[in-house]
């Protein structure tokens, strides 16, 4: 532990020493306002305050508690993690990090287990298939993650920060970094490491040797950056960087080592120059995204180890023109080059790739100062076949004098087969078509009391065809096919209510007034496979999410948060079969204390109820767990 926080302090503290020593002519001090949370109809955003607040140290520990959204991880801390938004597939949800396509081209998923919140300035989810700036595969949704810009402190120098934490199962977690801004120059670099023994969630009832009650342990170092420069008034220059390796572990009933060792490694690239003046504004750029996973078996030559990798080569330029106060256009032009690469240990390497080529135009109108719209319409052309359209189209209407805001979206998007689904040598099949979905939702959000209490109701339908399965074509031979429908259907709503402002005990010394802000969230979700008429699995009927949080002065607050998941179907892990099972209710609780501006210690306990439900079937949730520690900053 000590040796891998030394050698984080290394790896970023002469970034600090050098901007310590040098003399840059800073520019003056800027006013940032953080995004508000906007938790209306099919969007939902979390900044990096609230992510702090919280102690959200996972994506997906941050996206849990909004509607539509259910996580299903298959052990513990590491393990495969998907992410179902209203009904569809994990695949059919859009992952874009920094402004990356981040799903993995050769099996047209991603997991979730690794992404971390460091450095995250924002957190975006947006519900349906009207999402993501014309997007269009994004079936269900997408989710966007946000690198924080570099910034100065008070004193218009730069700031260093470190977090201490550790907790139960022997984890623990060393995070650094540093950010500034100068006369030309912002940067922000930053470093995390985290382990854990991990959890058992092997079930009793699948508890028939010891070693079934071994912890699945997990390691995981990141490294993220995000550099600029202001050339001059109109043009700029940004860059990412962001480098990831998460290592995870499986034990076997009848080994004494793990039986599976998988490392997933991700590197993300990417350089943009932006150019911007008061009437249009325009970026072109190019992004590499890399994920390689390297699964190794205990048992080769048996059960040989298999390397996949997957690439995406991207060159893009967006531009967007305001014609006149109510009337803007935009423009967007992609070209993707998705590569697979799959090493199967003591055989040669199979390699296969696609184009991807897009033209998407759109327009934001304003008829009204209280009435927005936005169209779009994209054009697809795939090398593995023909091209293909989709169109969105979402608007917005706000009474100003009873504070009600009316919304309503259509969309209609396409997602290409992943490279396994075509090429792989034993299931691929690559005659397959497109999977399609279609979908629209509309709701209505009120403010009452000064906007102290919100509440708003969203009912939203989407219709899948073409869906991907593998299909039985002889003993042991199976093969991927466009055979199946799936129709969703359901409500989402939420109150969110500020219990006012009042004096305390606790705020004798400080002039900031405690504050209590409580939400409340369901989900109701009915998803069906139509092709066999039964309910899509671990996709749960109903969802509940409650989050209080006490801000009792500027220095002292406390949290706590519940989900409850309802009945939903999985399949049976020993025998296969469809079954029903109840889902888990997970709360946690958390506070934190500032000592100094500087200096501020924090708590949490995950899992507060210890609760053992299956989710997915043949998993428990991971048992009750402790952790605490210290960030402190330097200015």
């Amino acid at each position: 532990m000590l040796l891998a926080f030394f050698k984080l302090i290394i790896l970023i503290l002469p970034h600090c020493t050098l901007i310590y020593a040098s003399s840059i002519a800073t520019l003056a001090p800027i006013m940032v306002t953080a995004k508000k949370t906007a938790a209306t109809l099919s969007s939902d955003q979390i900044t990096a305050k609230e992510i702090r607040e919280n102690q959200f140290e996972r994506v997906t520990d941050a996206i849990t508690q909004m509607p539509g959204i259910f996580v299903a991880q298959s052990g513990s801390l590491g393990q495969q993690t998907s992410v179902f938004i209203r009904g569809g597939n994990s695949d059919h949800t859009s992952v874009i990090i920094d402004g990356m396509n981040a799903i993995d081209p050769a099996t047209g998923t991603f997991n979730f287990a690794g992404l971390g919140t460091e450095g995250a300035s924002i957190v975006t989810v947006s519900r349906g298939a009207a999402v993501a700036e014309g997007r269009s595969d994004a079936l269900s949704g997408a989710i966007e993650i946000e690198t924080r810009r570099g910034q100065n402190s008070i004193d218009d120098t730069s700031k260093c920060d470190t977090k201490i934490e550790g907790g139960s199962h022997d984890t623990y977690s060393l995070e650094s970094g540093v950010e500034g801004q100068g006369e030309k120059i912002d940067y922000h670099i930053r470093a995390l490491r985290d382990a854990s023994r991990g959890t058992v969630t092997t079930p009793t009832r699948f508890q028939m040797t010891p070693r079934q009650t071994r912890a699945d342990p997990s390691d995981r170092i990141s490294f993220v950056a995000r550099t600029g420069m202001q050339l001059n008034e109109n043009w700029r220059i940004n860059m990412w960087n962001r480098m990831q390796r998460a290592d995870d572990y499986s034990y076997s009933p009848i080994t004494k080592n793990p039986a599976q060792h998988g490392v997933t490694q991700i590197n993300f690239r990417r350089a943009e120059i932006e150019m911007k003046s008061s009437s249009y504004m325009q970026k072109a750029g190019y992004s590499f995204a890399e994920t390689q996973r390297l699964n190794k078996s205990a048992y080769a030559p048996y059960d040989p180890s298999i390397t996949t990798k997957g690439c995406i080569n991207s060159f893009y330029f967006k531009n967007e023109m305001q014609l006149a106060k109510q009337y803007a256009v935009l423009a967007h032009l992609t070209s993707e080059r998705q590569e697979r690469l799959t090493q199967k240990q003591f055989e040669l390497p199979f390699k296969n790739h696609v184009i991807h080529q897009t033209v998407g135009v759109g327009q934001k109108i304003t008829p009204a100062d209280m009435w927005h719209i936005e169209l779009w319409g994209r054009w697809h052309h795939y090398t593995a076949f023909k091209h293909h359209y989709s169109a969105k189209a979402k608007t917005n209407y706000t009474i100003d004098a009873t504070g009600t805001t009316i919304m309503a979206s259509y969309g209609t998007g396409i997602r290409a087969p992943s490279l396994s689904q075509l090429y792989d040598f034993s299931s691929g099949n690559p005659n397959l078509k497109p999977e399609q979905a279609k979908g629209y939702d509309v709701g209505i959000e009120q403010n009452v009391i000064a906007k102290r209490i919100r509440a708003g109701t969203t009912y939203f339908k989407q219709d899948f065809d073409n869906l991907i399965v593998p299909v039985s074509v002889a003993p042991f031979i199976w093969q991927s096919r466009n055979i199946n429908k799936a129709k969703t259907y359901g409500i989402e709503s939420f109150i969110e209510a500020k219990l006012g402002e009042w004096h305390s005990f606790f705020d004798h010394t400080h002039n900031e007034k405690p504050s209590v802000t409580i939400r409340l969230e369901h989900t109701f979700l009915h998803a069906k496979d139509v092709s066999n008429n039964r309910q899509l699995r671990r996709r749960p009927m109903h969802k509940v999410a409650v989050t209080a949080i006490w801000q009792a002065t500027e220095l002292l607050s406390f949290g706590a948060g519940l989900v409850h998941y309802g009945k939903r179907a999985d399949v049976d892990r020993v025998h296969y079969d469809q079954i029903y099972r109840s889902g888990p209710t997970m709360l946690r609780i958390f506070g934190s204390y500032h000592t100094t501006k500087q200096i501020e210690f924090f708590g949490r306990v995950e899992n507060a109820g210890n609760s053992q439900a299956e989710y997915p079937d043949g998993y428990s949730m991971p048992g009750i767990s402790v952790y605490g520690g210290i960030r402190f900053k330097l200015q």
